[in-house]
């Protein structure tokens, strides 16, 4: 089809132009004096016995062939040899002839077909592959100059000759010759994708991405170029990275949004919009443009249905929110995901209620992942940290441990939550009670400011009050938290590969102490010196470390933060760190780096506790406030 590597066949050429220079012959200025007997001329060397920049001698002794010097063959002791005073060993001439003969008679493998057709110069498409390769100022100037993205990343290529070893012609005619559906996964991996130009995946896409389930006209006859490879890059890249799951059919980012993406465009534009983002940084104007236009026409559907909103375009209306709102997050905003979050949140009380629609949908496995990720966002949003869940915490109880709804239908592994649902319903919970314990602790800082001496025993009985709050909470929600258990139901899919298996176990039990940590943090306030809290942050980077750099990292942001606050000594700091650092390498959500901002925050203000000989506790999310962000640690 065409060659992979302009670099290789560089060299190459270049070595066949070295070894087709005319051969040099020795001259000399005056005659060469031989060992003992005169004056030796020195026979013509010829063409085939020719290597490199000198020649050897084909019959000369062993020790001049491994130093690379002619021999002068003088018998029994070579020149060379003799002024060294090393052994002069002779080659066996007649087991070399033997074994050539024994060479030729072996029956010839059938002829490699020939590299040279495969490039047509009146192509288009070929004129268009002979140039994908690229500098990284080519890259640049098509980035944001104020957030270039991810590509601006992108260390420069070394285009010495040294890094790029000549291939034989076995080699090349290979990688000439590669069926297409194998030249796609090469163009697709991780280290070969970023050094070649975007136009090349839109090229692939519409004929040979097995990404695409629908037909590609459908989904790309309203885009032009630009915006064909943004929504390639979110075929290609996002559908596989932000998720757990590890077939497409669980997967709802790829099954059920492009099914969707080809009827509806406000669907389609966000999607686009998404992988320009991810692509090209999140203010890119193109991808922008893609936003604006996918957010609008979501907005007007939206007063268009508001009287009598039906089942089919609510459900298209609902994921549209869904998609623009992981476009944002997943790029690093801290505020304007939210805004389009609560829209969303109006759009389900229009509806008649999250209660109503899971009621419309419980057998419709794109309803459960539509209530699935809301709720995902919901109890992952600072917001609800610090005022409660949006939906009451009671409807998602029912929804997920009640009905069970993600157990049924063979729904499967869920994108976000994994296998465990029933962890993230408690982490609603734990947000609860947080606020609870903050309206408790205001109302008492209220009396005690007054000054009126009959609040003092109304400042008791509410310190009382408070006391029992947190001590029957923690044990309930600490009781629940250890006898949680992942849903085998789910996990039955993969229950025939023991590796994934194993590795969903990990991260559930991953979870349950992150879960376990937070507890402590929110409800007892405990000083993360305290022996129980370390034991528990030290097993957790134990998991860390197995989870890191699987699928499984996608939904590690909650894990990071709660798990990084704790950490109070510079040892302890450094190995989060390092961890950290291996996540981010491999995890290009921006997310992750917003959390370890707000990790680090909170080092500094534990360092100055101490300093003042002060518990070691900082509340991770009033320095989110205080950053003014609205976080969303998905």
């Amino acid at each position: 089809m065409f060659c992979t590597f302009d670099h290789t066949l560089s060299a190459v050429d270049k070595k066949s132009l070295r070894s087709a220079l005319p051969h040099a012959k020795p001259v000399f200025s005056g005659s060469e004096s031989g060992p003992a007997n005169g004056p030796r001329s020195t026979p013509l060397i010829s063409s085939r016995s020719f290597v490199g920049m000198s020649s050897r001698s084909k019959n000369g002794c062993v020790s001049c062939r491994k130093k690379k010097k002619k021999c002068d063959e003088a018998y029994p002791v070579c020149g060379l040899c003799a002024r060294r005073n090393t052994p002069c060993i002779r080659r066996d001439n007649k087991k070399i002839k033997t074994a050539e003969k024994q060479i030729i008679k072996k029956p010839k493998s059938p002829p490699l077909p020939s590299p040279a057709p495969l490039f047509d110069p009146d192509d288009p498409l070929d004129n268009m592959l002979r140039d994908l390769m690229y500098s990284q100022g080519e890259t640049l100037a098509l980035l944001d100059g104020n957030n270039v993205g991810r590509l601006a990343r992108i260390e420069p290529l070394d285009t010495s000759e040294e890094e790029f070893a000549p291939m034989d012609e076995s080699q090349i005619v290979e990688n000439q010759n590669l069926p297409d559906s194998e030249l796609v996964k090469l163009l697709h991996r991780r280290d070969t994708r970023k050094f070649l130009k975007p136009t090349v995946f839109q090229l692939f896409t519409s004929k040979l991405s097995p990404a695409i389930t629908v037909p590609s006209n459908v989904l790309t006859q309203s885009l032009d170029e630009t915006g064909r490879l943004f929504l390639d890059h979110y075929i290609s890249f996002i559908t596989e990275e932000i998720t757990i799951c590890h077939s497409q059919e669980s997967n709802f980012f790829f099954s059920y949004i492009l099914r969707l993406a080809a009827q509806d465009s406000a669907v389609l534009n966000g999607i686009v919009a998404w992988g320009g983002m991810f692509l090209l940084g999140s203010q890119n104007e193109e991808a922008r443009e893609y936003f604006a236009k996918s957010l609008a026409l979501v907005q007007t559907r939206r007063r268009q249905i508001a009287a009598q909103p039906t089942l089919k375009d609510f459900m298209a209306l609902a994921t549209c929110f869904l998609v623009l709102v992981g476009a944002e997050i997943s790029t690093g905003d801290i505020k304007f995901w939210y805004h389009i979050f609560l829209q969303l949140r109006d759009a389900f009380s229009e509806y008649g209620g999250l209660r109503k629609f899971f009621e419309d949908t419980k057998h419709a496995n794109e309803g459960k992942w539509i209530i699935s990720n809301y709720f995902f966002h919901d109890v992952n949003a600072t917001r609800t940290v610090l005022s409660g869940t949006h939906e009451d915490i009671n409807t998602y109880k029912e929804i997920f441990h009640g009905h069970k709804i993600l157990e049924t239908d063979e729904y499967g592994l869920d994108p976000f939550q994994g296998s465990a649902a029933e962890l993230f319903v408690i982490y609603g919970e734990i947000n609860d009670k947080r606020k609870e314990l903050k309206d408790l602790e205001m109302r008492i800082r209220v009396l005690e400011l007054s000054g009126d001496e009959s609040a003092t025993k109304k400042t008791l009985l509410l310190n009382q009050e408070k006391d029992d709050f947190c001590l029957a909470s923690f044990e309930e929600l600490e009781s629940r938290i250890l006898e949680s258990k992942p849903s085998f139901k789910q996990l039955e899919e993969i229950s025939d590969n023991r590796d994934l298996l194993t590795l969903h176990l990990t991260w559930f039990e991953l979870h349950q102490i992150t879960m376990r940590l937070y507890l402590r943090m929110v409800v007892k306030k405990t000083d993360f010196r305290d022996h129980e809290m370390v034991a528990l942050r030290e097993h957790a980077g134990k998991l860390l470390d197995i989870v890191i750099g699987t699928r499984m990292q996608s939904i590690l942001c909650l894990t990071l933060m709660i798990a990084g606050v704790v950490h109070c000594d510079e040892a302890s700091r450094a190995d989060i760190t390092a961890k950290y650092e291996r996540l981010v390498r491999s995890f290009e959500v921006k997310n992750v780096q917003n959390c370890w901002l707000v990790v680090q925050r909170c080092w500094e203000i534990e360092d100055e506790l101490l300093r003042r000989g002060e518990p070691c506790y900082v509340d991770w999310c009033d320095v989110v406030e205080d950053f003014g962000w609205e976080f969303c640690l998905c």
